[in-house]
Order: structure tokens, then sequence, then C-alpha cells
């Protein structure tokens, strides 16, 4: 008797810098879990990300949950990341932005500064 199973979930160094993924996607395990610990029903994650099957999702979840506590500190540290990052970018920024504020309000206003 032949076993026959489709691999769901796969990692290769090259995509997403080799976090774990649907197969012939660029849709990692940590979206879909995200997406689902957000409420997120599974027929809502298939339409957010259009291509992907029940069995893509399930087989997602199903890897998320072999490796939560990995997974859900590597999404915590990405979060902390990004939100640092966020801010950096909000402080390097802010004086351009005052700039195109003012010249919202008055378009004949430009600066080379």
């Amino acid at each position: 008797m032949a076993v026959i199973a489709k691999i769901h979930i796969v990692a290769t160094p090259d995509v997403l810098g080799g976090k774990p993924r649907i197969d012939g996607t660029r849709i990692a395990v940590e979206h879909i879990a995200i997406a689902y610990n957000t409420s997120l029903s599974i027929d809502k994650i298939m339409e957010s990300y259009q291509g992907i099957t029940h069995a893509d999702v399930f087989a997602a979840l199903a890897y998320y949950h072999d490796h939560k506590a990995e997974m859900d500190t590597k999404i915590e540290h990405d979060e902390k990341e990004y939100k640092k990052l966020y801010q950096e970018n909000m402080q390097q920024t802010s004086d351009l932005r005052r700039q195109l504020k003012e010249r919202g309000k008055n378009p004949e206003i430009i600066r080379a500064d």
C-alpha cells in the first residue's frame, strides 16, 4: 500500500528568511497563527490569503501548535522589533511630517532645508 501525502509546510533558507510557510506561497505559518489567534475564522483566513486551501490553513495551524512556544517567542520578538523600528522612524521623520503638514495648509511653501 502506498502512502499518499501532500506536503503543506516547507522552510527554505532563500524564502522568507527560512521561516516555515505554506508550500508554493510566501505565506508564513506565523501569519496564519496570528490571524487565527486574533479570532479570524478559517474561512476569513482563506479569504485574506488568496490561493490557499482549508488543508493549508489546518496544516499551518498544526505546525504552529507543534512548535507553539518557539513560534510565540518569535512572534513576540518580531512585534517588539516592529514597534521599536516604528518609533525610530517616527522620530527620524518628525520634521518632514511637520513640513508636509504645513505645506498642505499652504501649498506655496517650498523649503529646501
